[in-house]
């Protein structure tokens, strides 16, 4: 299954490996927006961006107001009842629109839900606030001018969603503020990222038939492994400096993480070479043609030596029964590590065309 022409890894630079790895900043938040029904839902998602209504305040109105939300919302309040002389409660409506101006910033997540929820899109905001001018009075077409765009990164059924992300739909505000479920769609969002002082790998166990206690053994098998690595390669590490939390449900997520990018990277190659690839690439596609890295790749070479170490004559019936459990769980390679190898190949390829 596996070339065996990788060289040993050599001391590698931890930094120069995070440059590989998606970060997620500490300070993003997390937000559900409303589509009115769903009846925008369909505008916000094909043409990037989501708005909040009452046009009768524009962005020049926001500009000027008190920097203090509690001040700021007092005035916005009389500015609403003098311009629309029929609101009830302008205190909902100035709460909301201070929110999408102020607290929601680029960079952060948000979730639109579709007509009853049945459809959900995450994306992430890529504009600070704007005011629509075009086609806002076209019959059918969202009216609202003060938007944001958006880049979309999935969409789903509700229904597959995680469990944990099943009551964020609770909340009935046009904006609602779910940080709280931040742990939950960022390993729905990524299966390889970092976010805080943890670096986080998420396999998927999407067998949907009953398994057996011993294909749960996958994770002890796995940390054993880690270990002989760690010992071979003086990591100084352990599979105690590992955290993980399961999903008990099938399907369902198992999450690894822990504060050591290294480690991680390691445990997310154990995976892909056991499953195997065919990735083409001009430093090694896995088949594995491989030139041997050089020493600023980190990446590469924490891939070259796994490989190495896994290619072991003495670990091939660990290996074959990693393959079984893998397979039988229905655990596919985290596609963010794949990526990462494909991107590697083609700065690699890169190189190779320029000399």
């Amino acid at each position: 299954m596996w070339n065996q022409q990788f060289v040993m890894m050599e001391n590698f630079d931890v930094n120069e490996l995070l440059k590989n790895v998606k970060s997620i900043q500490d300070q993003t938040q997390y937000w559900l927006i409303r589509t009115m029904g769903g009846d925008y839902y369909t505008e916000y998602v094909g043409e990037n961006y989501v708005a909040v209504g009452y046009n009768e305040i524009t962005i020049e109105d926001l500009k000027y107001l008190p920097p203090k939300d509690k001040q700021a919302r007092i005035v916005l309040q009389t500015i609403l009842k003098d311009r629309r002389n029929s609101i009830r409660n302008a205190g909902y409506p100035a709460s909301q629109i201070l929110r999408f101006a102020r607290e929601i910033r680029e960079g952060d997540i948000i979730i639109v839900p579709s007509s009853s929820s049945f459809k959900v899109t995450f994306g992430v905001i890529k504009s600070d606030l704007y005011q629509e001018i075009k086609n806002l009075h076209l019959e059918g077409r969202c009216p609202f001018s003060k938007r944001r765009k958006v880049e979309w990164l999935k969409t789903v059924p509700r229904h597959l969603l995680p469990p944990e992300l099943q009551l964020m739909f609770n909340s009935r505000h046009i904006i609602s503020e779910v940080n709280s479920y931040a742990p939950f769609i960022d390993s729905f969002l990524n299966d390889f990222y970092t976010k805080g002082d943890n670096t986080y790998l998420v396999l998927r166990v999407k067998q949907e038939q009953i398994l057996s206690a011993d294909d749960f053994t996958l994770v002890n098998d796995l940390m054993e492994l880690f270990n002989e690595y760690s010992v071979e390669h003086d990591m100084g590490l352990t599979s105690k400096d590992i955290k993980m939390k399961m999903s008990v449900q099938s399907p369902g997520d198992i999450l690894t993480f822990a504060p050591f990018p290294e480690a991680i990277a390691v445990i997310g190659f154990f995976i892909m070479f056991i499953k195997g690839g065919t990735f083409s690439m001009n430093w090694g596609g896995f088949h594995l043609e491989t030139k041997v890295p050089t020493a600023g790749e980190t990446f590469s070479k924490v891939a070259s030596s796994v490989n190495l170490f896994l290619n072991d004559s003495r670990r091939r019936s660990v290996i074959k029964k990693l393959e079984k459990k893998l397979d039988n769980m229905d655990i596919e390679t985290p596609a963010a590590i794949i990526e990462l190898m494909k991107e590697l190949g083609k700065d690699r390829d890169s190189e190779s065309g320029e000399k």
